[in-house]
């Protein structure tokens, strides 16, 4: 890669970090403690200053829910997955003791009986 296009992926990948992060609703301190870095550090890789290292990109798409080809923009998105806030709550849920993840399941399958019943 030439110096100037390599700035432009940087940068261009760091938008996209910043894109997707917001998305899950974290903050840069937030990825950062999940990442173990600091938030100068995060905030360094959105804006391009900082190249972002293989293995923090795959440590980032983990923590974000989305593969790393997303990350670089190489995924061509085809049907749309769970909705970022969607994944979020599926991680509360499940922290949630069992009894209280049986009540949120039983709920959720009763809402969709009751909404695929109404679409029929």
């Amino acid at each position: 890669m030439e110096n100037i296009n390599s700035e432009k992926f940087f940068k261009d990948l760091g938008s996209k970090l910043a894109k997707y992060r917001k998305e899950q609703n974290l903050t840069q301190k937030d990825l950062a403690q999940k990442l173990a870095v600091t938030q100068q550090l995060i905030a360094a890789y959105e804006k391009g200053i900082r190249y972002l290292p293989i293995l923090n990109l795959f440590k980032i798409a983990s923590i974000l829910h989305i593969g790393a080809d997303e990350l670089l923009g190489l995924k061509v998105k085809g049907k749309p997955g769970p909705e970022p806030k969607l994944l979020k709550m599926l991680e509360q849920i499940q922290n949630l003791p069992l009894s209280k993840q049986k009540l949120v399941t039983e709920f959720i399958e009763s809402f969709i009986q009751q909404h695929t019943k109404q679409a029929s």
